[in-house]
């Protein structure tokens, strides 16, 4: 007697033991269902990533093609002026080999300036006609000579510009830069924060 109820009291009756089953049954399924659920966001989040990808590609492509087309379209038969300069191309070769320093990378000297001179870093901004400028894509409200000089847009070559950029940064060089600041020329006429703005503008200008 005292057996069976120590038994009866560890066994619950068969009741409560199909009532335990199907909490079990239930916790199962619903842990089956999660996963399944899981698996499935997990397969459709990788295919829509790639897909996501291709869409950006596709957008920036059309994006720049549009750009292009329209760039080409509002500055594809520009700058008049050229009808007056006939232009000519020429191959030069240089040496980019870490040792090969040719004159353009010697510390600075009169020697060295005058190579950089000659490439036209210190050319003056030049002038078009007020109609030569509106065809070229230029505003009204930029930049002009006084009409009682002659009138016209003050114009220069973005190259020329980008080699200026590039000569006041090899000016400001550490091994460059005091022979520079002592000659007190161009730039280095200014002083410090004056100095340094213009020095990182031409950094950001070539980079």
């Amino acid at each position: 007697m005292g057996k069976e109820s120590h038994l009866d009291h560890l066994l619950p009756d068969g009741s409560e033991h199909e009532d335990a089953g199907s909490e079990v049954d239930l916790e199962l399924h619903e842990i089956r269902q999660n996963s399944a659920r899981r698996k499935a966001a997990c397969t459709a989040t990788g295919l829509f990533k790639p897909l996501n990808f291709l869409l950006l590609l596709t957008a920036i492509s059309i994006a720049s093609f549009w750009a292009g087309t329209t760039m080409h379209g509002t500055y594809g038969n520009i700058a008049p002026p050229l009808r007056d300069v006939g232009v000519k191309y020429a191959v030069k070769q240089f040496n980019g080999s870490f040792l090969g320093e040719n004159i353009y990378r010697k510390v600075g000297s009169p020697e060295v300036d005058k190579a950089w001179d000659d490439l036209g870093v210190n050319f003056a901004p030049g002038i078009i006609s007020y109609e030569d400028g509106l065809k070229s894509g230029l505003k009204p409200h930029f930049v002009q000579r006084a009409k009682k000089y002659g009138g016209g847009f003050m114009v220069n070559l973005e190259g020329l510009h980008h080699l200026h950029c590039l000569n006041l940064v090899r000016k400001s060089l550490w091994f460059n830069y005091d022979h520079y600041k002592e000659l007190k020329q161009h730039a280095f006429k200014n002083d410090g924060e004056i100095l340094r703005l213009h020095v990182s503008r031409c950094n950001l200008s070539i980079v």
